[in-house]
């Protein structure tokens, strides 16, 4: 809840990014509509952006598996 209370909380409200700390597949990418939780697999932190690039948004993600 803090994390993404931070996360909201900086940079410009355009860029848009999202988190998540849930269950999923590591391997696919979160989006900004979809953060990729299917309750199965191990627990990331998932985070989806969007960044401008010259005249045009670009999106990325990436996920940070969560290790006991």
């Amino acid at each position: 809840s803090r994390f993404k209370q931070i996360l909201r909380a900086s940079g410009n409200p355009a860029e848009r990014a999202r988190a998540a700390v849930c269950r999923g597949d590591v391997k696919n990418k979160p989006t900004l509509h979809a953060p990729g939780c299917d309750g199965s697999g191990p627990l990331a932190i998932r985070v989806a952006w969007r960044s401008r690039r010259g005249q045009g948004w670009q999106e990325h993600a990436d996920v940070w598996p969560l290790r006991p």
